[in-house]
């Protein structure tokens, strides 16, 4: 009884086995993390604008967190559990980096993964293109250049920290890092490069070789490392050459994306458009309507084309406007396209956000310099887009300003059966030239005007065009307007009369006259060339302020990311007609089963269908997923925890068939004798070399069910091997016991010490295979015990 009331006569398991291992590896990971962090701000720095360098140093920490876990699991001793655990840390340390790349959590949700795994293949898409430092306005240029830094430290993590049957060698991980640092090193030219490079190369070396460099000799590595730094600054600004010896810019002009490249002039020939469904655009907008290139506003006698402008700045929306709803400022992220003018909406007021030249073309549009605009490139545009009801329409009137002419002409050459002219220049017939027909506005009744080149109007205009061929053209014209009662009424009848019997298809017959053989063909075969190029010359022809905008349907729209999606597909034009007070009103008279006017609903995009905000966007083909929208956001809000949920439930499985396996020890030695040796040195009781099992019953103490524990252990080793296993009593003793004078947090040691056994096992453990790691662990921690009773 003396002996049992004493107090345990044990030790702390302090040997240099385990203590060695311990500071090698906190040792690598404060270096890890110093270098970690320095190259992270190096590349977030240098690659984005403004600087994203606390973003990727989160992502350094990240990593660093990371191996710490795994630096943890090493001494877990199943194999399952322990790369289970390493690579959940994997899984935990990736979504974090994405929240710190700028991912939204609602991206990190399973359902959203397709959307997030777009997002990042439309920055991957990008990368050729950008410029660094990024200074555009794609978020998903940035997050993929963050998430890049954030990829090679969970590479470099996983390198340096993942436990190994041996040492792993730092120099993978060390690779990976010097990729961290030395891509902006590449891109960028430092402030200070040698400084940078100095402090690169303390880091480097304390993380190579700090875990094997012993005290006694740190003065000398110290001393020598200062050496080789001086040597380095003193020559490394004297071999610094002008011209790299390897050019990465060079080297990556054949990975820069084309992109497709439209020609927005009429052809009224079969469709020679990119028709391959690849993404254009992305458009973040507060109101959906068609994305505007150009405007074609000259008339040639065949076909709508852009005309040069001699005063770009002349205003093309009316000088009151009262509405602040119809500006918006509209970002846009090129994806695959190369052109030469700014896709905006409407009127376009200016443009920001980009370092690529931005000059007016016309009233309305804006236009790059010598470089067009390409995949990657991104860009805000302040636009003015109206959108009035119908009653606001039908009420305006035709007090239109006077530099509409322009909007109310046509061009009448000798291959339609205008009249021969002379070239201004040389006096002689020339078929570059043609005279020029001049429309009053719809409320005048004075008749119209011609106009020879360099000559005076005279009113003829109206017996020229009816003995050419575009007689009837006229003709339809001015029945429609004689049958309207204002300028929008004649709009519609116009709109109907172009729909009427018309069939779509992209492969029409070319003929001399293309308009006209369209407008009176039975039935009208064309696709949106022709009808908005129909619609537009019969309202010129009556009087209404017309034009033909060539551009973009306004697509499908993402829910989830809250943009429109714009393809090739959508490429599209339509017709502008103006009015009084308003300014320029989209209509689009080409039918709904057209690719892109499926998505504009006809006139959706007009404001006579109301004030459309982000709800799906005009037209949205969120279903199809070849269209590129969303397929509706109808996810629960619950998913994401019922997720969390399940891992926790599977985590807690696994803990349980690792507590459970864990009893079991390699071949060779008795599982009994493993799990109480993992309880004595869990709970820092692990005993001398003079006490055996016998011994160990006196000197522990405790109550007579945790000795009967230790007993029944004994007598199993050296005794009877069907002799019955402990108790779930006395194993709650012992762990009492165990757990007896280790202050607040004791119970919940005694409890990692000897957990409970979840389902009471009526046999002892059997032994199974392991590796010949463990096997020599459990050899040399059960030796004290095993040698006698």
């Amino acid at each position: 009884m003396a002996a049992t009331a004493t107090a345990p006569r044990l030790r702390r398991a302090t040997t240099p086995a385990v203590a060695a291992p311990v500071r090698a590896g906190l040792i690598r990971l404060a270096t890890f993390t110093l270098l970690g962090a320095f190259a992270a701000s190096a590349w977030g720095t240098n690659l984005l604008a403004p600087s994203g360098s606390g973003r990727a140093v989160l992502m350094a920490v990240i990593a660093a967190a990371m191996g710490a876990v795994m630096l943890a699991l090493a001494d877990v001793h199943n194999p399952w559990v322990r790369n289970g655990g390493c690579a959940l840390a994997v899984v935990l340390a990736i979504g974090f980096m994405f929240e710190a790349a700028g991912v939204g959590a609602r991206l990190l949700v399973p359902d959203a993964w397709g959307d997030l795994a777009r997002g990042i293949s439309q920055g991957i898409d990008s990368l050729p293109d950008s410029t660094v430092p990024y200074q555009g306005l794609d978020p998903w240029v940035r997050t993929t250049i963050l998430s890049g830094a954030g990829g090679l430290l969970i590479i470099a993590s996983a390198l340096a920290f993942w436990p190994r049957a041996t040492p792993a060698s730092p120099t993978g991980a060390a690779v990976a890092l010097g990729v961290v640092y030395g891509v902006p090193a590449v891109e960028r030219n430092f402030a200070h490069p040698f400084l940078s490079g100095a402090i690169l190369a303390i880091l480097l070396t304390a993380f190579l070789w700090g875990e094997r460099l012993e005290r006694r000799y740190a003065g000398i590595a110290v001393s020598m490392g200062l050496v080789a730094l001086t040597v380095g600054l003193l020559v490394a600004p004297r071999v610094d050459g002008a011209r790299p010896l390897l050019d990465p810019q060079h080297l990556a002009d054949p990975l820069t994306a084309k992109g497709d490249v439209f020609s927005w002039t009429h052809r009224y020939g079969p469709l020679n458009w990119p028709r391959d469904g690849n993404e254009v655009l992305r458009v973040k907008a507060q109101i959906p309507t068609y994305w505007k290139a150009v405007n074609l506003t000259q008339f040639d006698g065949i076909r709508w084309r852009e005309e040069a402008v001699i005063d770009p700045f002349q205003p093309d929306i009316p000088e009151q406007v009262n509405n602040p709803q119809w500006r918006q400022t509209i970002t846009v992220v090129v994806r695959d396209l190369r052109s030469f003018q700014y896709v905006t909406a409407g009127t376009a007021l200016g443009i920001s956000g980009t370092q690529r030249l931005h000059t007016r073309d016309a009233p309305g549009t804006f236009v790059t310099g010598h470089n067009p605009l390409r995949p990657g490139d991104s860009y805000r545009a302040q636009v003015y887009t109206p959108r009035p009801s119908q009653a606001q329409m039908a009420a305006a009137g035709s007090n239109y300003p006077d530099q509409l002419e322009d909007e109310l002409l046509m061009l009448l050459p000798a291959s339609v059966g205008g009249p021969r002219v002379h070239n201004p220049f040389t006096g002689q017939v020339s078929d570059r030239y043609a005279t020029t027909i001049i429309f009053r506005t719809y409320a005048q009744t004075a008749p119209a005007l011609q106009q020879p080149p360099n000559g005076r109007p005279f009113p003829n205009a109206a017996a020229l065009l009816r003995r050419s061929r575009y007689a009837r053209d006229y003709a339809l014209a001015q029945r429609l307007k004689a049958q309207s009662d204002s300028p929008y009424d004649f709009v519609q009848r116009v709109q109907r009369e172009v729909r009427r019997n018309a069939r779509y298809t992209e492969s029409p017959p070319l003929t001399k006259v293309p308009l006209d053989t369209f407008l009176f063909g039975d039935p009208k075969l064309g696709y949106c060339q022709q009808f908005s190029g129909a619609m537009a010359l019969l309202l010129r022809m009556g009087g209404v302020p017309a034009r033909v905008a060539s551009g973009f349907a306004p697509g499908s729209y993402d829910r989830k990311r809250r943009e429109y999606v714009v393809r090739d597909l959508d490429a599209h034009s339509w017709v502008e007609v103006y009015f009084p007070g308003y300014g320029w009103v989209p209509f689009d008279p080409t039918p709904s089963v057209a690719p892109a006017s499926s998505r504009a609903s006809g006139d959706a995009a007009s404001a006579a269908q109301g004030d459309i905000r982000n709800k799906g966007g005009v037209g949205d083909r969120g279903s199809d997923p070849h269209q590129g929208g969303a397929s509706g956001d109808n996810g629960s809000p619950f998913k994401l925890p019922l997720v969390i949920a399940l891992v926790f439930v599977l985590a807690l499985l696994g803990l349980v068939r690792h507590e459970r396996r864990a009893r079991i020890a390699p071949p060779g030695v008795d599982p009994d004798l493993a799990e109480l040796v993992r309880a004595l040195r869990r709970s820092g009781r692990m005993p001398t070399n003079g006490v055996t099992l016998w011994r160990l019953e006196t000197v522990l103490g405790g109550s007579e069910e945790a000795q009967a524990y230790l007993r029944a252990v004994r007598e199993h080793r050296y005794g009877d091997e069907n002799a019955p296993p402990p108790t779930r009593a006395q194993r709650r003793a012992l762990r009492r016991v165990l757990s007896a004078g280790l202050g607040p947090f004791g119970r919940l040691r005694g409890w990692w010490a000897l957990p409970p056994r979840v389902l009471h096992s009526k046999a002892w453990p059997t032994s199974t295979s392991s590796s010949a790691t463990g096997r020599a662990f459990w050899s040399r921690a059960t030796s004290t015990l095993q040698r006698s009773r």
